[in-house]
């Protein structure tokens, strides 16, 4: 296990999640939309020796309901000072990601909450992706922030939701637990991400997460 998070003191997720990822969206209760201190982006679990690093839209809701009992009071808990953890994370392809949020925000059903808060960004309608895509880049909402930002170096894992099941298995092995089956929670239905774009918006989504695709390793998969 990494000495990442062989803390000698606490650590503040809360205040530094405030820092680092900007949300302007009202009826956000994320640490930069909301003073009320109900989740940060750090799951700590002390009885199995993990610290989580929660990137949203990548496979985010199924880790936490998985190894976190869905329960954001994890999220609000310091590392033990002096204790080992097995940290990790789960990143996404950028391009499939911004797809996810467009979807997510602008074109699914039954999202009621997300509509409103996206609406505190942007009240009129969203014509196509590349409005979207430009609504991002100006607005800031945490479920769209670079990944980077939601990762720190030296963590023991860094899995990518494009082979989750690999991942999964090797949580579920350094921690002792049995495995796990991977399925998929709060999805978004939509085509081959890659059929969203034209040489425009790929472009654009390429300048926004410039560092995710270098540090990740992410390149655009063509299936037009």
């Amino acid at each position: 296990m990494s000495d990442a998070f062989l803390a000698p003191a606490a650590v503040d997720a809360w205040r530094i999640a405030r820092e680092r990822v900007p949300c302007e969206s009202r009826f956000c209760e994320c640490p930069s939309a909301s003073d009320a201190g109900r989740y940060s982006f750090t799951y700590v679990r002390d009885d199995l020796g993990l610290v989580y690093h929660d990137v949203p839209k990548a496979a985010s809701s199924y880790i936490r309901r998985e190894f976190f009992d869905d329960d954001n009071a994890f999220s609000m808990r310091n590392p033990t000072a002096g204790r080992r953890y097995f940290s990790f994370t789960v990143v996404r392809n950028p391009w499939d990601r911004m797809v996810s949020n467009f979807v997510f925000f602008c074109r699914s059903e039954h999202r009621e909450l997300r509509k409103r808060q996206f609406a505190s960004l942007h009240a009129a309608p969203v014509a196509d992706f590349a409005e979207f895509v430009e609504i991002a880049a100006r607005r800031a909402n945490h479920h769209w922030q670079p990944q980077d930002a939601y990762v720190p170096e030296g963590l023991d894992l860094v899995g990518r939701m494009e082979d989750l099941d690999d991942a999964v298995r090797r949580i579920c092995s350094v921690v002792g637990v049995a495995p796990k089956p991977v399925y998929r929670v709060n999805t978004t239905e939509h085509e081959h991400y890659s059929r969203y774009y034209d040489d425009a918006t790929r472009r654009r989504v390429a300048e926004m997460y410039r560092r995710d695709i270098e540090r990740f390793g992410y390149e655009f998969e063509d299936h037009r």
